[in-house]
């Protein structure tokens, strides 16, 4: 009896002070943060999701609801994305049918914030669905489970404590997000955290799981995406750059690795590669030195690259564990998986994704993008997963060059996308300066005339060391801008701060 009564006391005694906090913080935001708590901008990452309106569906429309993140949105530049390419390949396909395609793809949506656009959209009677995703479940360091996020998102609306912590907690968060991006920061090595690596696959699993299960009580057929990723050309995040030890000796190793096999002395590089591996076991980087030479000499090297894309320190692309786990939900009734990464090694040199189908780590360049809506056309035809009688009235896709000139692709948009993706490049953690070097090449040589494009090689000069060169190809810029560059113009040209400051 006395344990029940002191049971009693303590949470009585926790729920009196958390009243008592509550009456507090509401004093609080009626006072002295009248002004500072705007309920506009303090929301919680679901509530920062639009979700547009809807016009009823007609009897003869069949609907198709694309979820992801920005390959799904299509970034670098939506109008070449597989999404918007598979709406024009499916109204030439299945021509006079009324198919609408819906994009709820957006940069960084991770599954948690996929099933929640989801269950937003899923009464609007999609006649499919697509879901492509499995990239960004280590883009945010938290574990921001759906179930979490949608507590966070309720007591914040019906408490002011909650509110409070949540607008000290946003206060700092963009204090800190105001800062001039460093590239000395550092970044956590989420794949070495074993706690948190099951944490997240864990929200993944259960995401899908809930949105496949909603689909078949509604019965709307899913195709689940595999993501596909570049192996070959986009070197994992480099040690130094996240808070994992980098002793002085794994660097100078790194960097005489990379320098023998620019040299092609691959016997020296692979000798230097082992040592360093019997070191630093499965380290990302040194396993993709290893697998770059094994391509060389003419070998098969799938497997390395992918181990590589798997140790990965901060494993943005599809690991092998997400990919198997999309691959068992398939039962060809109501859930169907397409492997986009196989799919794009059958369409690529020695089975070895790169910059020939996908521009950075996973975005696809626009002939990506025609082979994920091509094969997913191929698909729903070959399944039947769309009225039957409309299968024997099609007509074949449209070829690569037919579609991009029905879509108007102009060399303006491959300049933007070249030069987006050097940008992209250049930004932490990812800080790959050879693809920066790459992209900007390829933009400048559609157009040399633009001031932006000439500032961002200035930045590439600086972070190489080149100061005469920065400080020439800021004189460009400037002169095709027509007046100097300010600090506040240069937010969108990583480091040219740098430069401008000095």
């Amino acid at each position: 009896m006395r344990v029940v009564k002191r049971f009693l006391l303590i949470f009585l005694t926790i729920v009196l002070i958390f009243i008592l906090l509550e009456l507090l913080a509401k004093i609080a935001s009626h006072t002295v943060f009248k002004d500072k708590i705007n309920p506009d901008i303090l929301r919680t990452e679901f509530e920062e999701i639009y979700v547009p309106p809807f016009a009823p569906k007609t009897p003869d429309e069949f609907r198709i609801f694309v979820y992801g993140g920005s390959t799904v949105k299509g970034l670098p530049l939506p109008k070449v994305g597989f999404v918007s390419q598979l709406e024009y390949q499916l109204n030439h396909v299945f021509e006079g049918k009324n198919i609408k395609v819906f994009n709820f793809g957006w940069a960084g949506f991770n599954s948690s914030r996929i099933r929640y656009i989801f269950e937003r959209t899923v009464s609007q009677k999609p006649d499919l669905i697509i879901i492509y995703t499995g990239e960004n479940e280590f883009i945010y360091p938290q574990l921001d489970s759906y179930t979490l996020v949608k507590t966070t998102t309720a007591l914040k609306n019906r408490s002011d404590l909650a509110k409070l912590i949540m607008f000290v907690v946003e206060r700092t968060d963009s204090s800190q997000a105001d800062q001039l991006q460093s590239r000395h920061q550092k970044f956590p090595a989420y794949s070495v955290n074993k706690i948190l690596t099951w944490g997240k696959i864990r929200i993944f699993k259960t995401n899908i799981n809930e949105i496949i299960k909603e689909a078949k009580v509604r019965k709307v057929p899913v195709i689940l995406g595999i993501p596909a990723h570049n192996i070959k050309d986009w070197p994992p995040v480099k040690r130094a750059l996240t808070t994992l030890d980098t002793p002085n000796a794994y660097q100078e190793n790194l960097h005489k690795a990379i320098h023998l096999i620019d040299e092609n002395r691959l016997l020296e590089a692979n000798n230097l590669i082992d040592s360093s591996l019997a070191k630093y076991p499965d380290d990302a980087s040194f396993l993709y030195l290893k697998a770059t030479i094994v391509a060389k000499n003419g070998q098969n090297a799938r497997q390395l690259f992918e181990k590589a894309k798997d140790a990965d320190p901060i494993p943005w692309r599809t690991t092998t564990s997400y990919a198997n786990y999309l691959s068992s939900l398939e039962d060809n009734k109501n859930v169907w998986v397409m492997d986009f990464a196989q799919i794009f090694a059958q369409n690529s040199p020695e089975g070895l994704t790169g910059f020939n189908l996908i521009l950075d780590g996973t975005h696809p360049t626009k002939e990506g993008a025609y082979l994920i809506s091509s094969n997913i056309v191929d698909f729903i035809k070959k399944e039947k997963l769309i009225a039957t009688e409309w299968l024997t009235e099609s007509n074949n896709s449209y070829s690569m060059t037919d579609l991009f000139k029905k879509m108007d692709i102009f060399q303006e948009d491959d300049f933007f996308v070249y030069q987006s993706t050097a940008n992209l490049a250049l930004k932490m953690p990812l800080f790959n300066i050879d693809a920066a070097k790459f992209y900007i090449d390829k933009a400048e040589s559609l157009n040399d005339n633009n001031w932006e494009a000439k500032a961002l090689k200035a930045s590439i000069a600086n972070l190489e060391g080149i100061n005469k060169l920065a400080v020439a190809y800021l004189k460009e810029a400037e002169e095709l801008k027509g007046s100097i560059i300010k600090i506040e113009e240069s937010k969108y040209i990583p480091y040219l701060y740098e430069i401008l400051a000095n």
